[in-house]
């Protein structure tokens, strides 16, 4: 998948959030949504405020 379009489909899904106009800038707006498809595609995160990705 491409950048833009793996983008455009977290946005759409609610996962991520834009900030800013130039240079854009994203953050994840759900994060509980997030941890859950992230531990479905094998991914686990330690808990706590920040979650660096376990790959």
């Amino acid at each position: 998948m491409e950048y833009d379009d793996c983008i455009q489909s977290l946005l759409n899904r609610g996962f991520i959030a834009r900030i800013g106009k130039s240079p854009c800038k994203y953050y994840i707006s759900n994060k509980s949504a997030v941890a859950r498809a992230l531990s479905k595609c094998g991914i686990d995160l330690r808990p706590g405020r920040f979650h660096p990705l376990m790959l």
